[in-house]
């Protein structure tokens, strides 16, 4: 992540484990959001801001601007969405998600502040199991129902 942090999501209650040391020791920050079970995905966009996708119910995802230390929930980023399963930073504020039950990608262009919804990329897919950024607006998302790869030219506008 940056300045030795490194994040990783505790087992089946929802924890965030916290290192300063490269992961030599580690610190457990507790459950970032109460209702979820999971911490299926993080992603670090710079200057502190942090992102963590959850799930087993509510497919909610957490914000941190403090390096991991302290989580607002923003609530769910699917309605009818059981896990935020992937997630990517594309540069300039736009962050990717994926999820699973109906294979859905969301979109935000504030630093994850603000999401959109922008559906089933793929028929018949159910996770999008993750999310890649190359470079000059291409993204990649991985699926596990078929194993197919969807493909974005336009920061992940269209697929």
């Amino acid at each position: 992540m940056a300045n030795d942090i490194v994040l990783a999501g505790l087992g089946n209650d929802g924890k965030i484990a916290r290192s300063v040391d490269y992961g030599v020791t580690w610190t457990d920050l507790g459950t970032i959001i109460t209702d979820e079970d999971y911490v299926n995905a993080l992603v670090y966009l710079g200057d502190g801001i942090c992102l963590a996708g959850t799930g087993a119910s509510l497919a909610e995802a957490a914000r941190s601007t403090d390096y991991g230390v302290t989580w607002t929930n923003l609530g769910t980023l699917f309605a009818d969405e059981w896990e935020v399963l992937s997630l990517a930073y594309l540069g300039t504020g736009i962050c990717l998600a994926g999820s699973y039950r109906n294979g859905k990608i969301a979109r935000s262009t504030d630093y994850g502040v603000t999401w959109a919804n922008l559906g089933t990329i793929i028929t018949g897919e159910t996770r999008i199991w993750s999310l890649a950024y190359l470079e000059d607006g291409i993204a990649l998302a991985g699926t596990t129902s078929h194993g197919h790869i969807a493909r974005s030219t336009d920061y992940g506008v269209t697929w």
